[in-house]
Protein backbone atom coordinates (compact mmCIF):
# COMPACT_ATOMS: atom_id res chain seq x y z
CA UNK A 1 0.00 0.00 0.00
CA UNK A 2 1.50 3.83 -1.03
CA UNK A 3 1.01 6.42 0.69
CA UNK A 4 -2.05 7.61 -1.58
CA UNK A 5 -3.70 4.45 -0.83
CA UNK A 6 -3.74 5.28 2.70
CA UNK A 7 -7.12 6.46 3.48
CA UNK A 8 -7.59 8.91 6.61
CA UNK A 9 -10.82 8.73 8.85
CA UNK A 10 -11.98 12.15 11.33
CA UNK A 11 -12.83 11.45 14.80
CA UNK A 12 -14.45 13.60 17.58
CA UNK A 13 -12.94 12.40 20.63
CA UNK A 14 -14.24 13.40 24.29
CA UNK A 15 -11.46 14.48 26.53
CA UNK A 16 -10.66 11.77 29.85
CA UNK A 17 -9.39 14.81 31.72
CA UNK A 18 -12.98 16.31 31.49
CA UNK A 19 -16.05 15.87 33.83
CA UNK A 20 -19.11 15.79 32.38
CA UNK A 21 -22.28 16.78 34.34
CA UNK A 22 -25.86 17.55 33.07
CA UNK A 23 -27.18 19.63 35.67
CA UNK A 24 -30.81 19.92 34.22
CA UNK A 25 -32.66 19.19 30.78
CA UNK A 26 -30.98 22.47 29.67
CA UNK A 27 -27.50 22.98 31.21
CA UNK A 28 -24.32 21.10 30.05
CA UNK A 29 -21.11 21.48 32.78
CA UNK A 30 -17.57 20.48 31.25
CA UNK A 31 -14.93 20.95 33.75
CA UNK A 32 -10.89 20.11 33.04
CA UNK A 33 -9.47 18.72 35.75
CA UNK A 34 -6.10 19.55 34.44
CA UNK A 35 -6.70 22.78 34.40
CA UNK A 36 -9.19 23.65 36.34
CA UNK A 37 -11.28 25.47 32.87
CA UNK A 38 -14.52 25.35 32.16
CA UNK A 39 -17.72 25.77 30.08
CA UNK A 40 -21.32 26.14 31.56
CA UNK A 41 -23.37 26.24 28.36
CA UNK A 42 -27.21 25.96 27.34
CA UNK A 43 -26.12 25.50 23.78
CA UNK A 44 -28.49 22.63 22.59
CA UNK A 45 -25.99 21.93 19.78
CA UNK A 46 -23.08 21.35 22.18
CA UNK A 47 -25.34 19.43 24.69
CA UNK A 48 -26.53 16.88 22.45
CA UNK A 49 -23.22 16.10 20.57
CA UNK A 50 -21.63 15.36 24.75
CA UNK A 51 -24.92 13.18 24.84
CA UNK A 52 -23.76 11.50 21.59
CA UNK A 53 -20.22 10.89 22.61
CA UNK A 54 -21.93 9.85 26.26
CA UNK A 55 -23.70 7.18 24.57
CA UNK A 56 -22.36 3.71 25.78
CA UNK A 57 -22.71 2.36 21.73
CA UNK A 58 -20.15 5.41 21.45
CA UNK A 59 -17.39 5.01 24.10
CA UNK A 60 -16.80 9.03 23.92
CA UNK A 61 -15.75 8.68 20.11
CA UNK A 62 -18.06 9.77 17.21
CA UNK A 63 -17.36 9.93 13.53
CA UNK A 64 -16.61 13.69 12.63
CA UNK A 65 -19.41 14.47 10.47
CA UNK A 66 -21.61 15.14 13.47
CA UNK A 67 -19.36 17.93 14.57
CA UNK A 68 -20.10 19.50 11.31
CA UNK A 69 -23.76 18.98 11.89
CA UNK A 70 -23.94 20.91 15.41
CA UNK A 71 -21.51 23.90 14.68
CA UNK A 72 -21.82 26.58 17.11
CA UNK A 73 -20.10 29.06 19.21
CA UNK A 74 -19.92 27.06 22.34
CA UNK A 75 -18.66 24.10 20.45
CA UNK A 76 -16.21 25.89 18.70
CA UNK A 77 -14.90 27.00 22.83
CA UNK A 78 -14.93 23.60 23.50
CA UNK A 79 -12.99 22.92 20.31
CA UNK A 80 -10.35 25.68 20.94
CA UNK A 81 -10.27 24.65 25.26
CA UNK A 82 -9.50 20.73 24.20
CA UNK A 83 -12.57 19.48 25.69
CA UNK A 84 -13.37 17.75 22.87
CA UNK A 85 -11.27 17.53 19.80
CA UNK A 86 -10.74 15.70 16.36
CA UNK A 87 -8.19 13.17 15.30
CA UNK A 88 -7.29 11.20 12.49
CA UNK A 89 -6.63 7.25 12.03
CA UNK A 90 -6.15 5.53 9.38
CA UNK A 91 -8.55 3.31 7.03
CA UNK A 92 -11.97 3.95 9.49
CA UNK A 93 -10.12 2.43 12.82
CA UNK A 94 -12.25 3.68 15.36
CA UNK A 95 -9.56 5.15 18.02
CA UNK A 96 -10.20 3.40 21.53
CA UNK A 97 -11.16 6.09 24.33
CA UNK A 98 -11.22 5.48 28.68
CA UNK A 99 -13.38 7.61 29.64
CA UNK A 100 -13.19 7.94 33.61
CA UNK A 101 -16.81 6.71 34.77
CA UNK A 102 -18.30 6.69 38.64
CA UNK A 103 -18.88 2.90 39.05
CA UNK A 104 -19.20 1.87 43.03
CA UNK A 105 -19.74 -1.92 42.99
CA UNK A 106 -21.21 -1.67 46.82
CA UNK A 107 -22.89 1.60 46.25
CA UNK A 108 -25.90 2.28 48.85
CA UNK A 109 -27.61 4.76 46.01
CA UNK A 110 -28.09 1.44 43.99
CA UNK A 111 -30.57 -0.71 45.93
CA UNK A 112 -32.86 -2.99 44.39
CA UNK A 113 -36.24 -4.39 45.73
CA UNK A 114 -34.54 -4.97 49.19
CA UNK A 115 -33.46 -1.20 49.74
CA UNK A 116 -30.89 -0.18 51.49
CA UNK A 117 -30.91 -2.82 53.98
CA UNK A 118 -29.81 -5.13 50.96
CA UNK A 119 -26.72 -2.97 50.20
CA UNK A 120 -25.28 -2.57 53.76
CA UNK A 121 -25.18 -6.79 53.49
CA UNK A 122 -22.58 -6.94 50.67
CA UNK A 123 -20.23 -4.24 51.87
CA UNK A 124 -18.69 -6.20 54.45
CA UNK A 125 -17.09 -4.98 57.66
CA UNK A 126 -18.98 -1.59 58.26
CA UNK A 127 -16.81 -0.91 61.77
CA UNK A 128 -13.51 -0.38 58.87
CA UNK A 129 -15.33 2.99 57.94
CA UNK A 130 -15.09 5.14 61.07
CA UNK A 131 -11.66 6.61 60.96
CA UNK A 132 -12.05 8.98 63.87
CA UNK A 133 -13.94 10.41 66.98
CA UNK A 134 -14.32 13.37 69.02
CA UNK A 135 -15.50 12.25 72.92
CA UNK A 136 -16.49 15.05 75.19
CA UNK A 137 -15.88 13.89 78.52
CA UNK A 138 -16.85 16.48 80.46
CA UNK A 139 -18.56 20.27 79.97
CA UNK A 140 -17.19 23.56 81.90
CA UNK A 141 -19.02 24.99 84.27
CA UNK A 142 -20.86 28.33 83.61
CA UNK A 143 -20.44 30.69 86.11
CA UNK A 144 -21.61 34.44 85.74
CA UNK A 145 -20.30 35.26 82.63
CA UNK A 146 -23.25 34.93 80.37
CA UNK A 147 -21.92 35.84 77.27
CA UNK A 148 -18.92 33.75 77.57
CA UNK A 149 -21.13 30.71 77.92
CA UNK A 150 -23.28 32.22 74.66
CA UNK A 151 -20.78 32.38 72.44
CA UNK A 152 -18.53 29.57 73.63
CA UNK A 153 -21.60 26.84 73.52
CA UNK A 154 -22.46 28.32 69.82
CA UNK A 155 -18.67 27.09 69.11
CA UNK A 156 -18.88 24.00 70.57
CA UNK A 157 -21.61 22.96 67.94
CA UNK A 158 -19.31 23.65 64.89
CA UNK A 159 -15.97 23.00 66.64
CA UNK A 160 -14.58 20.27 68.80
CA UNK A 161 -13.99 22.31 72.14
CA UNK A 162 -15.08 22.35 75.61
CA UNK A 163 -19.41 23.57 76.12
CA UNK A 164 -20.88 25.05 79.16
CA UNK A 165 -23.59 24.00 81.25
CA UNK A 166 -25.18 26.31 84.94
CA UNK A 167 -26.42 22.60 86.24
CA UNK A 168 -24.50 19.63 87.24
CA UNK A 169 -22.60 18.92 84.58
CA UNK A 170 -22.55 14.79 83.02
CA UNK A 171 -19.04 13.20 82.63
CA UNK A 172 -18.29 10.51 80.84
CA UNK A 173 -17.52 7.54 82.72
CA UNK A 174 -14.01 5.72 82.37
CA UNK A 175 -15.44 2.81 82.11
CA UNK A 176 -16.80 3.81 79.08
CA UNK A 177 -13.77 5.39 77.51
CA UNK A 178 -12.40 2.24 77.89
CA UNK A 179 -15.34 0.62 75.68
CA UNK A 180 -14.94 3.20 73.23
CA UNK A 181 -10.96 2.58 72.66
CA UNK A 182 -11.17 -1.24 72.77
CA UNK A 183 -14.10 -0.55 70.04
CA UNK A 184 -11.67 1.73 67.87
CA UNK A 185 -9.09 -0.80 67.63
CA UNK A 186 -11.59 -2.96 65.33
CA UNK A 187 -12.18 0.26 62.72
CA UNK A 188 -9.44 2.72 60.56
CA UNK A 189 -9.17 5.12 62.92
CA UNK A 190 -5.77 5.92 64.36
CA UNK A 191 -6.44 9.26 66.21
CA UNK A 192 -8.65 9.69 68.73
CA UNK A 193 -9.51 13.16 70.22
CA UNK A 194 -10.92 14.12 73.64
CA UNK A 195 -12.62 17.63 74.34
CA UNK A 196 -12.49 17.96 78.27
CA UNK A 197 -11.84 20.31 80.96
CA UNK A 198 -10.09 19.62 84.83
CA UNK A 199 -13.50 19.31 85.82
CA UNK A 200 -13.52 15.51 84.68
CA UNK A 201 -10.20 14.80 86.50
CA UNK A 202 -12.16 15.84 90.17
CA UNK A 203 -14.17 12.76 89.68
CA UNK A 204 -11.11 10.35 87.69
CA UNK A 205 -7.48 10.20 88.39
CA UNK A 206 -5.79 12.30 85.34
CA UNK A 207 -2.77 9.25 85.82
CA UNK A 208 -5.40 6.78 85.45
CA UNK A 209 -6.76 8.05 82.43
CA UNK A 210 -3.12 8.24 80.89
CA UNK A 211 -2.08 4.82 81.76
CA UNK A 212 -5.62 3.92 79.75
CA UNK A 213 -4.77 5.69 76.93
CA UNK A 214 -0.84 4.09 77.34
CA UNK A 215 -2.33 0.53 76.22
CA UNK A 216 -3.57 1.53 72.88
CA UNK A 217 -1.63 2.74 69.98
CA UNK A 218 -3.67 5.65 68.97
CA UNK A 219 -2.65 9.33 69.01
CA UNK A 220 -4.50 11.35 70.96
CA UNK A 221 -5.89 15.14 70.30
CA UNK A 222 -6.82 16.61 73.83
CA UNK A 223 -9.10 19.63 73.05
CA UNK A 224 -9.14 22.44 75.76
CA UNK A 225 -9.33 26.26 76.65
CA UNK A 226 -6.46 28.35 77.15
CA UNK A 227 -7.29 29.04 80.81
CA UNK A 228 -7.28 25.73 81.54
CA UNK A 229 -3.90 24.66 79.68
CA UNK A 230 -1.84 25.60 83.39
CA UNK A 231 -3.74 22.88 85.24
CA UNK A 232 -2.97 19.96 82.13
CA UNK A 233 0.77 21.66 82.15
CA UNK A 234 1.06 21.14 85.98
CA UNK A 235 -0.34 17.51 85.91
CA UNK A 236 1.82 15.67 83.16
CA UNK A 237 4.78 17.41 82.90
CA UNK A 238 5.87 13.32 84.23
CA UNK A 239 3.40 11.33 83.54
CA UNK A 240 3.58 8.98 80.55
CA UNK A 241 5.93 11.37 77.76
CA UNK A 242 5.66 8.45 75.49
CA UNK A 243 2.72 8.72 74.86
CA UNK A 244 1.42 10.10 71.58
CA UNK A 245 -0.36 13.28 72.52
CA UNK A 246 -1.24 16.76 71.77
CA UNK A 247 -2.88 19.39 72.93
CA UNK A 248 -5.09 22.07 70.87
CA UNK A 249 -5.80 25.35 72.87
CA UNK A 250 -8.57 27.43 72.27
CA UNK A 251 -8.38 31.27 72.92
CA UNK A 252 -11.28 33.63 71.80
CA UNK A 253 -12.24 37.33 72.71
CA UNK A 254 -13.12 36.16 76.20
CA UNK A 255 -9.26 34.65 76.42
CA UNK A 256 -7.08 35.75 79.01
CA UNK A 257 -3.97 33.70 78.53
CA UNK A 258 -2.45 33.01 75.52
CA UNK A 259 -1.39 29.40 74.93
CA UNK A 260 1.57 30.67 73.47
CA UNK A 261 3.40 31.20 76.81
CA UNK A 262 3.84 27.57 77.51
CA UNK A 263 6.70 25.83 79.61
CA UNK A 264 9.34 25.08 77.32
CA UNK A 265 9.97 21.91 79.58
CA UNK A 266 5.95 20.68 78.64
CA UNK A 267 6.28 17.15 77.20
CA UNK A 268 3.70 17.32 74.70
CA UNK A 269 3.04 19.48 71.61
CA UNK A 270 0.91 22.24 72.19
CA UNK A 271 -1.30 23.92 68.89
CA UNK A 272 -3.01 27.45 69.37
CA UNK A 273 -6.90 27.50 67.60
CA UNK A 274 -8.31 31.26 68.05
CA UNK A 275 -12.43 31.23 67.30
CA UNK A 276 -13.07 34.16 65.42
CA UNK A 277 -16.99 35.49 66.16
CA UNK A 278 -16.68 38.65 63.73
CA UNK A 279 -13.75 40.59 61.45
CA UNK A 280 -12.57 42.48 65.20
CA UNK A 281 -11.04 38.79 66.40
CA UNK A 282 -8.97 38.09 63.27
CA UNK A 283 -4.97 37.91 64.48
CA UNK A 284 -2.64 35.83 63.26
CA UNK A 285 -0.72 34.93 66.71
CA UNK A 286 -2.27 31.38 65.92
CA UNK A 287 -1.87 28.20 64.53
CA UNK A 288 -5.28 27.85 63.49
CA UNK A 289 -8.17 30.76 62.86
CA UNK A 290 -11.36 28.96 63.04
CA UNK A 291 -14.51 30.89 62.30
CA UNK A 292 -18.03 30.74 64.50
CA UNK A 293 -21.23 31.05 63.02
CA UNK A 294 -23.16 32.80 65.50
CA UNK A 295 -26.09 33.56 63.19
CA UNK A 296 -25.58 37.40 63.35
CA UNK A 297 -22.27 37.79 61.61
CA UNK A 298 -23.18 37.11 58.00
CA UNK A 299 -20.98 40.24 56.65
CA UNK A 300 -18.20 38.53 58.57
CA UNK A 301 -18.82 35.23 56.11
CA UNK A 302 -19.19 36.35 52.71
CA UNK A 303 -16.52 38.12 53.80
CA UNK A 304 -14.09 35.79 54.59
CA UNK A 305 -15.33 32.52 54.90
CA UNK A 306 -18.19 31.89 51.79
CA UNK A 307 -16.92 30.10 48.38
CA UNK A 308 -16.19 32.41 46.35
CA UNK A 309 -16.21 32.69 42.03
CA UNK A 310 -12.23 33.31 42.34
CA UNK A 311 -12.20 30.47 44.75
CA UNK A 312 -13.68 28.40 41.82
CA UNK A 313 -11.63 29.66 39.18
CA UNK A 314 -8.17 29.49 41.32
CA UNK A 315 -8.89 25.96 41.97
CA UNK A 316 -7.77 22.85 40.26
CA UNK A 317 -10.07 19.86 41.43
CA UNK A 318 -9.29 16.65 40.60
CA UNK A 319 -11.33 13.31 39.36
CA UNK A 320 -10.71 11.86 42.74
CA UNK A 321 -12.14 14.48 44.48
CA UNK A 322 -15.17 15.24 41.72
CA UNK A 323 -16.44 11.35 42.59
CA UNK A 324 -15.68 11.68 46.11
CA UNK A 325 -18.24 14.63 46.47
CA UNK A 326 -20.72 13.05 44.22
CA UNK A 327 -21.22 10.23 46.71
CA UNK A 328 -20.00 11.16 50.41
CA UNK A 329 -19.16 14.54 52.51
CA UNK A 330 -15.40 14.50 53.38
CA UNK A 331 -15.53 16.77 56.29
CA UNK A 332 -17.71 14.37 58.11
CA UNK A 333 -17.52 10.87 56.53
CA UNK A 334 -16.20 8.21 59.19
CA UNK A 335 -16.40 10.37 61.85
CA UNK A 336 -18.45 10.28 64.77
CA UNK A 337 -19.22 12.17 68.38
CA UNK A 338 -19.75 11.11 71.70
CA UNK A 339 -21.18 13.44 74.53
CA UNK A 340 -20.50 13.31 78.40
CA UNK A 341 -23.84 11.03 78.28
CA UNK A 342 -22.20 8.50 76.22
CA UNK A 343 -24.54 9.00 73.35
CA UNK A 344 -23.00 8.92 69.57
CA UNK A 345 -23.47 11.09 66.70
CA UNK A 346 -22.35 11.05 63.35
CA UNK A 347 -20.13 13.83 63.30
CA UNK A 348 -21.28 16.66 62.70
CA UNK A 349 -25.10 16.00 63.18
CA UNK A 350 -27.55 16.32 65.48
CA UNK A 351 -29.48 13.21 65.54
CA UNK A 352 -28.16 10.68 67.94
CA UNK A 353 -27.52 7.17 66.00
CA UNK A 354 -26.43 5.14 70.05
CA UNK A 355 -25.01 5.44 73.17
CA UNK A 356 -21.97 4.18 74.20
CA UNK A 357 -23.29 3.44 77.26
CA UNK A 358 -25.74 0.44 75.89
CA UNK A 359 -24.77 -3.00 77.09
CA UNK A 360 -25.29 -3.70 73.06
CA UNK A 361 -23.12 -0.92 71.96
CA UNK A 362 -21.58 -1.60 68.94
CA UNK A 363 -19.56 0.25 66.48
CA UNK A 364 -20.53 -1.45 63.61
CA UNK A 365 -24.10 -1.05 64.39
CA UNK A 366 -23.43 2.75 64.72
CA UNK A 367 -21.39 2.87 60.98
CA UNK A 368 -24.35 0.90 59.36
CA UNK A 369 -27.15 2.98 61.05
CA UNK A 370 -25.32 6.07 59.74
CA UNK A 371 -24.54 4.62 56.44
CA UNK A 372 -28.40 3.93 56.39
CA UNK A 373 -29.89 7.05 57.63
CA UNK A 374 -27.67 9.55 56.22
CA UNK A 375 -27.52 12.83 58.67
CA UNK A 376 -24.19 14.36 57.06
CA UNK A 377 -21.82 11.19 56.03
CA UNK A 378 -23.22 10.87 52.68
CA UNK A 379 -24.59 14.92 52.54
CA UNK A 380 -23.67 15.84 49.46
CA UNK A 381 -24.62 19.25 47.69
CA UNK A 382 -26.75 17.35 45.07
CA UNK A 383 -29.17 16.80 48.44
CA UNK A 384 -29.47 20.37 48.92
CA UNK A 385 -30.78 23.76 47.60
CA UNK A 386 -26.91 23.59 45.72
CA UNK A 387 -28.72 20.57 43.44
CA UNK A 388 -29.15 22.75 40.24
CA UNK A 389 -25.70 24.89 40.60
CA UNK A 390 -22.90 23.66 38.32
CA UNK A 391 -20.52 23.52 39.86
CA UNK A 392 -22.45 21.27 43.26
CA UNK A 393 -19.61 18.82 43.04
CA UNK A 394 -16.54 21.39 42.16
CA UNK A 395 -17.19 23.49 46.04
CA UNK A 396 -16.02 22.22 48.76
CA UNK A 397 -18.55 20.12 50.66
CA UNK A 398 -21.13 20.81 52.86
CA UNK A 399 -19.81 22.88 56.22
CA UNK A 400 -20.57 22.60 59.64
CA UNK A 401 -21.23 26.33 59.19
CA UNK A 402 -24.50 25.21 56.64
CA UNK A 403 -25.71 22.83 58.91
CA UNK A 404 -25.92 25.11 61.45
CA UNK A 405 -27.42 28.19 59.74
CA UNK A 406 -29.46 25.87 58.29
CA UNK A 407 -28.50 26.97 55.00
CA UNK A 408 -26.37 25.44 52.24
CA UNK A 409 -25.96 28.52 50.12
CA UNK A 410 -23.61 30.25 52.16
CA UNK A 411 -21.53 31.57 48.63
CA UNK A 412 -21.06 34.08 46.72
CA UNK A 413 -21.34 32.68 43.84
CA UNK A 414 -24.44 33.44 41.12
CA UNK A 415 -25.28 31.51 38.21
CA UNK A 416 -26.93 32.84 35.60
Amino acid sequence: MTTKDVIYNKWLIMSHSVFVDFTNENTIFLYNTKNGEYLISHDCKLISLIKLLYQPKNLGVVDASFLYNNLSEDVSYAMDKRLIYLIDTIDKCKPVNYLPILNLQMDLDRYDENGVEGRLKIIGSKSKFISGVYVSLSQARCDNNTELCHYRNIAAQQHPCPKYDNTDTELLHIRYVKRLLDSLTLTSTTKVDFVCTPLYFESFDYSDFLELLSEYNFFYCIHVYSEDINWFMGNCMSLFPKIKLEFIVYNDLFSGFSSRTVDNLFPYKIKSAYLVYSENDLQMDCDYMLPVWTGNNIEFFSNYVWTSQSDIDDTVVSWNSIFRNQKLNSNFFGLIDVSPSGKVFPHGGKHAIGNISNSDFSLVDIAAKELKENHTWRLTRNMTTCRQCPFRFICPPVSIYEIQAENTKMCNINIK
